[in-house]
């Protein structure tokens, strides 16, 4: 992962939230995030984070002084190439206070276009609540792309409950409305510690936005 991570040149990173699916892990977890993002071509990168349904308090704060920018319900504005660009950062539905009305409302007042927009989000779920016209650009995770695959798609029906994996929206790149997004498989594991038919991953994207 080290040797990997090395090679990238972002001018983001973007965390999907659950730092660790048990509270006694999520200080190593947070030291191993500490380590990557001090790497020579990151340490200037900034970090922006949304919580998981797996987070505790203290492993936002251990996330915080990780030196991530921990948002909930709150844009982060950044200049990239001379160019600004938001990333709206919603809460967690389950664990905490999803709220995409104040999201959207602190979108509206930064000036930044749709087109230069990405709402990050840790359960995707959550983008059913946005009103269109807000960002054309996604990020999530969550859904671990099913993490133990079985034929016809039962995992979504027996494991998860979620809306948008059974309607085959559960990884990779796809298309949502008015939004292009990627979901990620993430690198963890929720209840069994395998993966099967989902290998986990950390993603490096590149988007091309139209003049605006």
């Amino acid at each position: 992962l080290m040797t990997a991570l090395k090679r990238l040149q972002p001018d983001l990173v973007l965390f999907g939230g659950d730092l660790s699916g048990r509270e006694d892990c999520e200080p190593a977890a947070a030291g191993l995030l500490g380590r990557i993002m001090g790497l020579p071509n990151l340490s200037q990168v900034p970090l922006v984070a949304v919580p998981g349904n797996h987070d505790s308090g203290d492993g936002l704060g251990l996330l915080q002084q990780s030196g991530a920018r921990v948002l909930r319900n709150q844009v982060y504005v950044h200049q990239v190439r001379g160019q600004s660009w938001q990333i709206i950062g919603l809460d967690d539905r389950r664990q905490g206070t999803l709220d995409t009305a104040r999201a959207c409302q602190e979108a509206r007042k930064t000036g930044v276009a749709p087109q230069h927009s990405l709402v990050l989000v840790h359960n995707p779920d959550s983008l059913l609540d946005l009103p269109p016209g807000q960002a054309a650009w996604f990020c999530g995770g969550h859904f671990h792309g099913g993490q133990i695959w079985m034929p016809f798609r039962l995992e979504y029906h027996v494991l998860r409950d979620e809306k948008l994996p059974r309607a085959g929206f559960d990884k990779g790149c796809i298309t949502l409305g008015d939004m292009t997004g990627y979901i990620s498989r993430g690198l963890g594991c929720v209840l069994f510690p395998l993966r099967f038919c989902s290998l986990p991953e950390v993603v490096s994207l590149e988007i091309h936005s139209p003049k605006t």
